[in-house]
């Protein structure tokens, strides 16, 4: 799977012979370790692997007292 690049869960239902009840069992039970993303988009599920976790920008932190 390629960086950043949606796939949609068809895709890999008709490439691994697994129904959508699997598909999703398994991007569910690994998609820390390998920083996956399941998401709705129109009427299909798509996936997609980041380059590594995000990281959120936290409103309160040592920054502000800083300038």
């Amino acid at each position: 799977m390629e960086n950043n690049f949606p796939v949609s869960i068809k895709e890999i239902e008709e490439a691994t012979s697994l129904s959508w009840t699997g598909v999703k069992k398994v991007v569910l039970k690994i998609h820390d370790d390998y920083h996956l993303n399941l998401r709705k988009s129109g009427g299909t599920w798509i996936v997609w692997k980041e380059i590594g976790p995000l990281k959120r920008k936290i409103s309160d932190s040592c920054h502000q007292f800083l300038e």
